[in-house]
């Protein structure tokens, strides 16, 4: 089956890359078309979608098409021109610019070169060199050539280790990994980096056995007795020490294969859910700045300008404006009122100070955060009704974002600026962490390819994960589809403007998009765009049941988004076949159609 529907998606990505992302740099080869001239050998040139004005070598005309490169960089940009790009564009890539570029006329790489340019993507003689390395260690079709030039779109080092990670990526799903991955570790022993690894991956599967729970509850008893502790004090109307008891009991039964009081297994669950709803995500280095706003806002002073400098650390930071969101509404209008008011009463401030000290109490560190999905997960494959859908993607695609690894070198680097700075236990490992760690250990004979290749597609999501510009975050995520009953791995792509003094996405202006592979209805992609809240639907099918479904689920939808303060502008079903991409010869075609395809919704739906 021809995937039209990914390669959609990787051109969104496309769509965002420009000139004007990376800084031109002196030898670069790009296309341009001059736009208007200019006394003094100077023209407006549209580079990409940036228009410039540089200084010219030599006289050339306007409104044509040329193949640049750069000589200088500075106050203006300086251009050689190389060659007039042909109108049809079928022979841009000449003998003359291969034997400027230190290179002879090899198989696919004119193809290569010739999509580089007209996708606007800059390259240099160095480029070229590496990429003939690459093409003659790993072949010249035309996967490879995507491969590479995804690399190239997002200004990746050309090195072996980045093209094999990126291929992995490209071509293997997470989902058909998991599986003959368990079944090597199976053979591997008690070693407790195996047993770890285990444990991590079947939170991604269907298996519900009672060995994962033991095995979960053995290896972080203590940890596990804290986060019941902390579910307790958000159970209503029950003592907290025998409901911590009644929980950990409940755990042990269903770990022992023994079913449960339906109550007390609905009031745990209840009480995590109620607990996770809580949670705000702290980055390492901003636990420094929430407690040294709790020590100021629990001094006794009400002095005017005092009170007034505190208010202002809230408003700046939105870690502090994102812990109210989570308390009830009655707290939140005590922080609203100390805020909006004039001089507060030593009350009203205490009042205050009591709502953050247990908003931040009831924060969950990162590996009890993990335990607590892991034990929804598993409560999930044991009781189908313990989640709903929604509840279920989304505690598996945060579990996924935050134990598998892909997040590895960013948490890192905020732990080298925060107070914070903990040496990690060997339980709170991710799974790329410990796939590195079993790799030196563990006797792998007969999975140390298959352990190999899991690390290289996680390092290949990570290199493809985000894409940004001052003002626009993309965002791609793909996890196993095998809990809901897919076969292929669910692929998404978040795109929006940033949020004000702040790197996350506003849902008020954004785009995301889903790729499935459902069992019914086959290869579907649906896409959002949302704008100023009103939201667009588009789902891309080739069923013709797909549009009277989407006329049933409608009313529901649209009531859906109406109470999270979304307007339902349309929904609508538009064609996905083999024969459109069959149609499309050339990857530049397919991102000309991707225009129009690749839109999104926000996450929070």
């Amino acid at each position: 089956m021809v995937n039209i529907s990914a390669g959609l998606m990787e051109n969104m990505v496309a769509n965002r890359t420009s000139v004007t992302q990376n800084p031109l740099r002196p030898g670069q080869i790009l296309n341009g078309k001059v736009l208007d001239l200019y006394p003094g050998q100077r023209a407006a040139i549209q580079l990409g979608g940036a228009q410039i004005i540089a200084q010219l070598e030599t006289s050339l005309s306007s409104k044509h098409s040329y193949l640049f490169q750069v000589t200088a960089v500075g106050q203006m940009i300086q251009l050689k021109k190389i060659a007039e790009t042909p109108p049809q564009q079928n022979n841009i890539v000449s003998e003359q610019l291969l034997q400027q570029l230190g290179v002879s006329n090899q198989k696919g790489l004119k193809a290569l070169l010739a999509e580089l340019i007209q996708q606007q993507i800059p390259f240099t003689a160095k480029h070229t060199q590496s990429l003939v390395q690459l093409m003659d260690q790993f072949g010249v079709n035309q996967a490879n050539r995507n491969v590479l030039l995804s690399i190239m779109q997002q200004n990746l080092p050309l090195t072996e280790q980045v093209f094999s990670s990126v291929q992995a990526f490209r071509t293997t799903s997470l989902g058909e990994q998991i599986r003959p991955l368990l079944q090597v570790l199976t053979t591997k022993g008690d070693h407790k980096v195996v047993q770890d690894l285990q444990q991590q991956l079947r939170s991604f599967t269907l298996e519900a056995g009672t060995r994962s729970l033991s095995q979960l509850l053995t290896s972080n008893e203590s940890t596990i007795h804290q986060l019941l502790s902390k579910i307790a004090r958000t159970t209503p109307g029950q003592a907290q020490p025998s409901t911590s008891t009644n929980f950990y009991g409940l755990l042990s039964q269903m770990a022992n294969g023994k079913t449960p009081p339906v109550a007390v297994l609905e009031s745990f669950v209840s009480g995590l859910q109620r607990l996770m709803n809580e949670q705000v995500m702290i980055k390492p280095n901003e636990h420094q700045l929430i407690e040294a706003f709790l020590q100021r806002l629990s001094q006794n002073s009400t002095v005017q300008d005092s009170s007034g400098n505190v208010k202002k650390i809230v408003e700046q930071q939105p870690v502090l404006q994102k812990m109210i969101q989570t308390v009830p509404n009655q707290a939140q209008q005590v922080v609203q009122s100390w805020l909006q008011g004039p001089m507060p009463s030593t009350s009203l401030k205490q009042q205050v100070t009591e709502v953050y000290q247990q908003a931040y109490a009831q924060q969950l560190t990162q590996p009890e955060q993990n335990i607590a999905r892991a034990l929804l997960l598993q409560l999930a494959n044991a009781d189908q009704s313990a989640l709903s859908v929604k509840e279920h993607f989304v505690h598996l695609l945060k579990h996924f974002i935050l134990t598998s690894g892909i997040q590895d070198e960013a948490i890192q680097s905020q732990e080298l600026t925060s107070s914070h700075n903990q040496q990690p236990k060997d339980s709170d490992l991710s799974i790329k962490q410990n796939l590195l760690l079993a790799s030196h250990q563990v006797d792998l004979t007969g999975g140390g390819e298959r352990i190999q290749r899991f690390i290289q597609t996680l390092t290949g999501m990570q290199l493809n994960m985000v894409q940004q510009d001052p003002s626009i975050l993309q965002q791609s995520f793909q996890i196993p589809g095998e809990r809901f009953g897919l076969a292929e791995d669910i692929r998404m792509q978040f795109e929006g403007k940033k949020k004000k003094n702040s790197d996350e996405i506003d849902p008020d202006y954004c785009r995301i998009l889903f790729h499935l592979d459902l069992q019914t209805l086959g290869e579907t992609l649906i896409t959002l765009s949302i704008q100023k809240r009103v939201i667009n639907l588009t789902v891309y099918n080739d069923k013709d049941t797909v549009k009277p479904l989407l006329e049933g689920m409608k009313p529901a939808l649209k009531q859906k988004l109406a109470d999270l303060d979304y307007h339902l502008s349309s929904v609508s079903q538009k064609s996905l076949t083999e024969e459109q991409v069959q149609e499309k010869s050339s990857l530049h075609a397919i991102t000309d159609a991707a225009r129009t395809v690749s839109e999104g919704i926000d996450f929070r739906i």
